[in-house]
């Protein structure tokens, strides 16, 4: 996967599970982020996921 962040591009290894739950493993930065949720009766709790990785964590790194 990739998420774009400010100048930067993340690129990550990734293993996604039911309701938005993803780990992600950055090997260029040695980052791993695991993230847990219960989004499961929301359409597209990846999505969320995503953004809440991008604009909570990455862009704070």
């Amino acid at each position: 996967m990739q998420f774009p962040v400010s100048e930067h591009l993340w690129k990550s290894y990734a293993m996604n599970g039911a309701g938005g739950n993803s780990v992600q493993v950055f090997p260029a930065e040695r980052v791993v982020v695991v993230i847990t949720t219960t989004n499961y009766n929301v359409q597209q709790p990846h999505k969320l996921t995503a953004k809440m990785l991008t604009e909570q964590i990455l862009s704070r790194l």
